[in-house]
C-alpha cells in the first residue's frame, strides 16, 4: 500500500510539472500594438539612470522590458523630434502615439505636423540595454 501511495504521489508531481510547462508566454509588449498604445505603463529595468524634462530625455538602461512613457505634450503646430539610440542588447524602439492612438516609429530626426490633442513618446523594449536621447523642438 505504501508503494502505491508513493507511485501516485510521483505521478501527481510529474503531472503538475507538465502542467506548468503547458502555459504560453504572453506576447512581448514590443510585438503588441494594444499594449504599446495603452495609457498606463508596464515596465521593469535591471538598471536605469538619466534625466527627463518637458522637452527632452536621456536614459541609460539595462534589462528593460515593457513600455514607459517618457514625454507627453499637446500641440497644434510642427515639431522636430530627434532620437539618438545605441542598443547593445535586446529589442528596443521609440514611438510617438498621436491622439488617435496611431503609432509612429521614431528614428533620427522626424518633423511632425501635430493636430490638436495629446501626444506621447514611449520607449518599448524586450531584454534591452543601451542608451536613448530624445529632444523635441518647435519647427
Amino acid at each position: 500500500m505504501a508503494n502505491l501511495i508513493k507511485i501516485l504521489a510521483l505521478f501527481a508531481v510529474i503531472f503538475m510539472l507538465q502542467a506548468c510547462d503547458m502555459t504560453h508566454d504572453p506576447i512581448p509588449v514590443i510585438d503588441d500594438n494594444q499594449a504599446i498604445i495603452a495609457p498606463e505603463d508596464s515596465h521593469t529595468f535591471v538598471e536605469r539612470a538619466g534625466s527627463i524634462d518637458d522637452q527632452s530625455a536621456f536614459i541609460q538602461f539595462k534589462g528593460f522590458e515593457g513600455s514607459q512613457t517618457l514625454l507627453q505634450f499637446t500641440g497644434h503646430d510642427t515639431r522636430s523630434i530627434t532620437v539618438s539610440q545605441h542598443v547593445t542588447e535586446g529589442r528596443f524602439m521609440v514611438v510617438l502615439i498621436d491622439p488617435y492612438d496611431v503609432v509612429t516609429l521614431l528614428r533620427e530626426t522626424t518633423d511632425i505636423q501635430l493636430s490638436q490633442g495629446v501626444y506621447r513618446i514611449k520607449i518599448v523594449g524586450e531584454g534591452a540595454s543601451g542608451t536613448v536621447s530624445i529632444n523635441i523642438q518647435h519647427s
